[in-house]
């Protein structure tokens, strides 16, 4: 495995440790009326890498899990990541 590889692996554990940490503020966040993260916040952080923790946080708190427009794009991103941890992953073999 590269180096390279190596760091994607490292970047989407703890970008996705993050994004879990950040959806749990914002359910706190959403139920006592305090500052909100953004979604496009959320989009950013799971298009870069933290798709895992941002998904894992939407079934963990179900937070915003009724709402498509914040859904569907962050399923994407995991299915995007997915792919590419797997074919890392995989390749090790």
């Amino acid at each position: 495995m590269s180096i390279l590889e190596h760091l994607y692996l490292g970047w989407v554990f703890v970008a996705s440790g993050i994004g879990l940490i950040l959806m749990g503020y914002d359910k706190i966040a959403a139920k006592i009326g305090a500052y909100r993260v953004p979604e496009m916040g959320f989009h950013f952080l799971s298009l870069i890498g933290g798709a895992f923790g941002v998904v894992l946080g939407i079934l963990l708190f179900h937070h915003k899990i009724r709402k498509p427009t914040f859904k569907y794009p962050q399923l994407l991103f995991l299915l995007i990541h997915t792919i590419i941890v797997l074919s890392i992953l995989f390749r090790m073999h």
